[in-house]
Parts: structure tokens; C-alpha cells; sequence
């Protein structure tokens, strides 16, 4: 099936150079720094026949970045950006390579490249195309295909299918650390059962215009009921559909990295024995928030009990980052997002942890404006070598933990998933 001989003479390593280089400038990896470090760095290894000898912690260290400590059972980075390479690739061969003479491709279960040449790349299994169907034909079905894709991902992390579920299982949430118990005392020791609150966003749905479509819409900064009369586009909207029909709120759909932050909170709390069933934010009560230790996932404008609450202090996530309202000296008085071309590559997530008014329940947040700041946010606690971090960082000179704080983490990302979250600042109650 492959016709890919990588260590010819130099016209070979000629032509599978050209290959890499055609993918490295295409506009589909133009906002993949990482990838293209990664990629460039594989093809040098394969083409100089040292690939067979690459080990995940090398190409960690040498490609990635990783610090020399760093240990490829808890940190999965390679795993994971390894796969969205591959995934990078067949959609490069869709689009803009899919005339290219030679295709490069990286094997399941292997680092090393494969150089298919044109007559071959066909018949090779990981870069067959998508077979296309009616949905793209379809506009008024797109909102809604958007939304399934995102259900679709927490779907494939549940069943624990692709191989992100296996880089996630073997980071964090399979072991539940004494740091961790540390943490999360107020939940053993109270009494009182403890969920979590995903944070859903309101989408409008929108009665059928077309045949028996329906379609969501969705503002990112509007998430309450009923819609405000100066949201953009809401006459429109309503001049369309007429009288007879209107739009209403549902709350169906929540962001991937809160429902993944959601995922990996219960798997570790679980591995810790502790039972913490998610409740959808729109729907959960305050008298559960009063009754129950409370952890929220998710932006305060997905989860309104942390405003209204009070569940915040000095740190507020706000549109484009973090506010400092009383920054001590040297600290910057707004944690500003990074974005590359649209695309997030720093932002910023709070940690905290506040009590009720009755001094019984605890109230937990991850919170950061983009989703992958609140993935990020949860990996930090479920990481063993993140949470140990973190806990000496909040404990006072007597070795306890303070009764409140909030902790402000940078996440770096790429293409919205986070690959390292660092400690910034916190402060404690």
C-alpha cells in the first residue's frame, strides 16, 4: 500500500523535503506554529533514518518544548499533538495539497513519517477524505451540525473511543493524591453531598423556515431569557418567521472544554470516592447551591450563582480576560487573552474557593472566559504534579489551607487546547 522508501539517495530526501515544506507553508497549518515544529522536526528524523529511535520523551523535550523532568506518563503532550497532526494532515490532503505529488503521513502507533507517492496515497486508510453529504448542501442545517460536532466530542470522551479520551484518561483524574484531598476537604469533612454546575450556554431556537428545519443562534455575550430587544439581528429575526412562530431559549449545548473540565472533575473526585453528579447551571437551584458543596465550571456568564453569589472577590473574569481589582505591585490590573489570527493562545483561569454565608458549604470555581482556559483550569488541580504545586502554594506558614482564595493560572493553547498551565497569583481569605 505505501510506496514510501525515506532513505534514498538525495533526490529522494529531495522530494520528501519538498513534501514537508509544501505542508509546513499551506494555509491550512498557517495558525499551527506547534504542529509545523513538530512535523519539521519528525521529517528531519525520518528522512536521516533516526526515527525507529525517537522516544515520546525526546521528541517531549526536543520538539514540544517539555523541561527536561518532564514525565510522558502524566503529561501527554506528544500523544496528543502527535494525533492532531495526523488529523492535520488528511485535512491538508483534502483541501490545499490535493494535488501534491507525494503525501506525508504519521501511522497510528508509530513517530516515524510515511511518504506516500501520488499513485499510492489513495488507497492509504488515514488519508481517505470525508465522504460528503447533504449537510454542507444544507445552510440552515449548519448551526445545528456546529453544535452536534461539539456533543459529538464530549460523546467521544465519555466513551472513552479516540485517542485525546486516552491522552486525557493518562493525564489527569486516574489518581486522586493526597494534595488533592487536601483540596478538596471541605467536601469529605462537611457533610454535605457536593455536584457541579456546567456552565451551558442559551442558544434561541428558531421555529422551522425551511421545511421542517429548526435553527440555533447564539450571541456569546447574552445568556439569560427573554432576549434583550437591541440583540443584533433579533428584528430580522422576528420579521422572518412572522407573528405565528417565536423563538424561545434552550439550554441543550455547552462549550467542549467545560464539558471536559466537567468530565475530568468527576473522574478524579470519583477516584477519590467522592460522588459529584453535574447539573446543567441554567436549572440548578439555589437551594441545592445552599444545601450542597457547589463547584462550578464554566464563565459567570454561564454560571450566574457566581455573580449573584458573590462567589468572587478581587479576580473577575470578564470579556477578554481576567480583572485585578486590587493588584499588589508588579501585577498588572487585567490578565489579558493572547489571540493568533482569532484563535486563542494564552488566556487566563481563576481557581477559587468560597463558603456560604452558613459556613458549612463550599463553593468552588473554574472559571475562565474560553473554554480552554477552564479545561486548563481543571488539568492544573488534576494533574498530581499541578495539584501538589498548588497546594504549597496555598498553604500558610502553619501548613493549612486558607478558608477562601482564588488563584489566577495562565493556559497556553493551541487550536483551543490547552498544553501548559502555569501559576500567576492568588490570594487568600
Amino acid at each position: 500500500m505505501y510506496n514510501a522508501i525515506v532513505r534514498g539517495g538525495p533526490k529522494s530526501r529531495g522530494i520528501y523535503t519538498e513534501a514537508v515544506n509544501r505542508v509546513i507553508q499551506s494555509e491550512t497549518f498557517r495558525n499551527s506554529e506547534a504542529l509545523r515544529q513538530l512535523l519539521s522536526y519528525l521529517a528531519d528524523k525520518t528522512i536521516a533514518g533516526e526515527a525507529d529511535d525517537l522516544k515520546e520523551f525526546t521528541i517531549g523535550v526536543e520538539a514540544l518544548g517539555r523541561p527536561s523532568g518532564y514525565d510522558p506518563q502524566t503529561d501527554p503532550s506528544v500523544r496528543v499533538q502527535v494525533g492532531r497532526l495526523r488529523r492535520k494532515l488528511i485535512a491538508y490532503y483534502e483541501g490545499d495539497g490535493v494535488g501534491d505529488p507525494v503525501c506525508v503521513d504519521v501511522p497510528k502507533g508509530h513517530f516515524s513519517l510515511e511518504f506516500i507517492h501520488s499513485e499510492a496515497a489513495r488507497s492509504a486508510p488515514s488519508l481517505q477524505p470525508a465522504v460528503a453529504t447533504g449537510w454542507a448542501a444544507n445552510p440552515w442545517r449548519k448551526l445545528s451540525l456546529v453544535l452536534a460536532l461539539a456533543l459529538l466530542a464530549l460523546t467521544l470522551v465519555l466513551i472513552q473511543g479516540p485517542e485525546e479520551s486516552t491522552a486525557l484518561r493518562a493525564a489527569s483524574g486516574t489518581e486522586f493524591t493526597s494534595e488533592m484531598r487536601t483540596f478538596w476537604a471541605p467536601c469529605f469533612e462537611n457533610g454535605l453531598p457536593t455536584v457541579v454546575s456546567l456552565g451551558v450556554a442559551m442558544f434561541v431556537r428558531v421555529p422551522a423556515l425551511v421545511a421542517t428545519d429548526t435553527t440555533y443562534m447564539r450571541q456569546s455575550e447574552i445568556n439569560s431569557w427573554p432576549l434583550d430587544s437591541k440583540m443584533p439581528g433579533l428584528a430580522a429575526l422576528r420579521s422572518a418567521i412572522g407573528p405565528a412562530s417565536a423563538p424561545d431559549a434552550i439550554y441543550n449545548f455547552s462549550g467542549v472544554g467545560e464539558a471536559i473540565g466537567s468530565y475530568l472533575l468527576g473522574k478524579n473526585l470519583a477516584a477519590g470516592g467522592l460522588d459529584a453528579p453535574i447539573v446543567r447551571s441554567p436549572f440548578l437551584a439555589w437551594d441545592t447551591v445552599i444545601a450542597s458543596n457547589v463547584i462550578f465550571v464554566g464563565a459567570p456568564k454561564f454560571n450566574p450563582h457566581i455573580h449573584t453569589g458573590e462567589f468572587e472577590r478581587n479576580f473577575r473574569v470578564v470579556s477578554g480576560g481576567v480583572k485585578n481589582i486590587d493588584p499588589l505591585p508588579g501585577e498588572p490590573s487585567f490578565f489579558s487573552e493572547v489571540e493568533d489570527h482569532g484563535r486563542p493562545v494564552v488566556v487566563h483561569a481563576v481557581i477559587s474557593r468560597f463558603h456560604h454565608g452558613s459556613r458549612r458549604g463550599a463553593v468552588t470555581v473554574f472559571a475562565s472566559n474560553d473554554g480552554s482556559g477552564t479545561w486548563g483550569a481543571v488539568e492544573y488541580l488534576t494533574r498530581p504534579d499541578l495539584a501538589r504545586k498548588l497546594v504549597e502554594r496555598l498553604r500558610g506558614e502553619d501548613g493549612k489551607m486558607p478558608d477562601s482564595f482564588e488563584v489566577v493560572v495562565r493556559v497556553r493553547c493551541d487550536e483551543e487546547h490547552p498544553l501548559d498551565i502555569e501559576y500567576v497569583t492568588h490570594r487568600a481569605y
